[in-house]
């Protein structure tokens, strides 16, 4: 048996090791490091669009093509910028309202499906990612705080969005702002229900804007705005 070993072993020595050269014509691509679409709609204004993200370490263009292979967008670094590229990028639709663009229609321009981001890096590098679109929008978050807060003891709450069916909430965030600054951004998971605001954000006589989103595991958001005034 070990005379056997030792013959077997000789012959893998002796086997030269073969390299087989990938296709010609074959592109590798690199993935970006994240990519995003979803839907954002505002249960209160009753309007609806599109938000893309992606992240790269850099890309001089990057395109996005919907399930269909039509390109939706596109963007190019030019001049002084173009040899360095960019990294992250956030951009977001106009957003019409269902009066004029109904949801259906809506849904019609940007069907569910793989969203392809295909981009170039400065030097040279293809990169390639996808991301599912889906056509799931929670109900927006029905508000049970007050409209007067104590700054001191201000409670942001809301009731938990369980419908349409299929809606799996993931989380939600609260934005509040005073002359379209945002004072306070928080995101907390889908089981909370309320946020409980530190008094350093406010300042009391003050009405403040602000907002629930609640979101979707698909990625899909659903605002609900009103105000408070704090006392």
């Amino acid at each position: 048996m070990k005379r056997l070993t030792l013959a077997v072993l000789l012959i893998a020595i002796a086997v030269p090791t073969i390299s087989v050269a990938a296709p010609k014509g074959k592109k590798t691509h690199t993935p970006f490091e994240a990519v995003k679409i979803i839907i954002e709609f505002n249960a209160t204004d009753q309007d609806v669009g599109i938000q893309l993200f992606l992240d790269a370490e850099a890309w001089k263009n990057v395109s996005v093509l919907d399930p269909k292979g039509h390109k939706i967008f596109e963007v190019n670094s030019k001049g002084v910028l173009k040899p360095l590229g960019g990294s992250e990028l956030f951009t977001e639709s106009d957003e019409p309202g269902l009066d004029e663009v109904p949801l259906a229609d809506f849904f019609d321009r940007f069907p569910e499906g793989t969203y392809t981001f295909v981009g170039k890096s400065p030097d040279g590098e293809n990169l390639e990612s996808t991301a599912t679109l889906s056509h799931k929008i929670p109900d927006g978050p029905s508000i049970v705080s007050p409209g007067t807060l104590d700054p001191a003891h201000a409670v942001i709450a809301w009731s938990p969005v369980t419908t349409p069916a299929g809606i799996d909430i993931a989380g939600y965030e609260v934005v509040i702002e005073k002359d379209d600054f945002h004072v306070f951004d928080v995101k907390v998971p889908g089981t909370t229900t309320s946020v409980t605001v530190p008094p350093e954000f406010l300042e009391p006589g003050t009405e403040y804007g602000f907002e629930v989103l609640a979101i979707d595991k698909s990625g899909n958001q659903t605002i609900t705005s009103t105000s408070f005034v704090t006392q």
